[in-house]
């Protein structure tokens, strides 16, 4: 566990280096809403655990005291998800917990610890299965990459079309709909 901290650490300082700098016109002095970043990551974890557990009927998404428990004390190991979940499903996942801080005022690698806050607390709390080490690697990375790219867009898209700025990124959407203003 010390080795993927020091990992992911160094990571974070590798990856802010690559970043794009804040224009003026993007104002970060509206103030940052770290708490509410992580309530709607908290959120988008309840969500997708009762879509998978109500919707899809998915046994991994049957979560319970004892699972988080489980969890906390489980081995990580490397997952056998399929392609498409791995490579596909967890990026998304991560974008919407990304977007979650940039849409409210948080950095790139702010939004990007948000990110990783998210796939952390959906491997230990989400699911029954034991922690994917290459889950908490490829959620928060991919999500960044995705967020960022689906953030920009919705700063491009809203304001000639708000509509599909809000499909473009629906967390970027869901803020501006509660708080009608963007960061």
């Amino acid at each position: 566990m010390k080795k993927l901290l020091l990992t992911l650490f160094l990571n974070i300082c590798i990856f802010n280096l690559f970043c794009q700098t804040v224009s003026d016109n993007e104002s970060q002095s509206k103030g940052k809403d770290v708490q509410i970043a992580i309530g709607e990551t908290f959120a988008v974890n309840v969500l997708f655990n009762l879509a998978d557990k109500y919707m899809l009927g998915k046994d991994y998404a049957d979560v319970d005291f004892s699972s988080f428990k489980d969890n906390l004390t489980a081995k990580w190991w490397w997952d056998i998800d399929d392609y498409a979940t791995n490579q596909i499903g967890h990026p998304y996942q991560g974008s919407l917990y990304f977007n979650a801080g940039r849409s409210n005022g948080l950095s790139f690698s702010e939004s990007f610890l948000i990110a990783a806050f998210g796939s952390l607390t959906w491997e230990e709390f989400g699911e029954i299965d034991d922690p994917s080490v290459n889950d908490i690697i490829t959620t928060p990375y991919g999500g960044a990459i995705f967020g960022e790219v689906m953030h920009r867009l919705f700063l491009e898209a809203h304001p000639k079309y708000p509509v599909l700025s809000y499909l473009i990124s629906p967390m970027d959407g869901f803020s501006y709909f509660a708080r009608e203003r963007i960061y």
